[in-house]
């Protein structure tokens, strides 16, 4: 439990150094720095889910523990000083590598404990010769579902790096609200 916790910590201070980072130097074009701050954030997102399918003997307070980066990481990416909020950049590759990696570990970490839940019950019950087991299916559902939101994390943060129209911050998620058609948002709530 403790290898997850320091293997989670770190990748949470990986995500917000890089975003400290890019907000000191004020990059938010491609240049050869923020390539570099891409390319490691990269690294440290692929080694943490490395590292977090090497691990056995994962608890529910992993699984909440890495939503609860997620949280963390995301509040740290919105703080007025960073400057981040409406703007398009590389930042938000950066950050959406981090923010589509906790999820994915917390996907990882369910399906480890489904599967740890469904052994222990297996042998208590003594039904190891039962010829349908459904939680498995559960168990890849949870580990595929996993694999793919990181590639998706990884296919999202490449494209804002060739277009730059992707901004995460959560002003404009927000402003998506207000932006509603009148017309529409009667008729739904009437």
């Amino acid at each position: 439990m403790k290898k997850i916790l320091f293997v989670d910590i770190i990748t949470l201070f990986c995500g917000m150094l890089a975003v400290f980072l890019l907000c000191i130097f004020k990059i938010t074009e491609i240049s050869p720095l923020s390539i570099t701050i891409l390319i490691i954030s990269l690294c440290a997102v692929l080694l943490s889910e490395l590292f977090s399918l090497k691990i056995k003997g994962v608890k529910i307070t992993n699984a909440v523990g890495t939503f609860a980066f997620f949280i963390v990481f995301y509040t740290f990416y919105n703080l007025p000083f960073l400057g981040f909020a409406n703007s398009f950049g590389i930042q938000n590759s950066i950050g959406t590598l981090f923010l589509f990696s906790f999820t994915s570990k917390s996907l990882l970490y369910l399906s480890s404990i489904l599967k740890n839940k469904n052994m222990d019950f297996a042998i208590k019950s003594n039904s190891l010769s039962r010829t349908k087991n459904y939680s498995q299916y559960f168990v890849r559902y949870f580990k595929y579902f996993s694999i793919f939101l990181l590639l998706g994390g990884i296919g999202v943060a490449v494209y804002n790096l060739f277009c730059m129209n992707i901004d995460i911050s959560l002003a404009d998620v927000l402003s998506g609200f207000n932006n509603l058609n009148p017309q529409f948002h009667s008729d739904f709530f009437n």
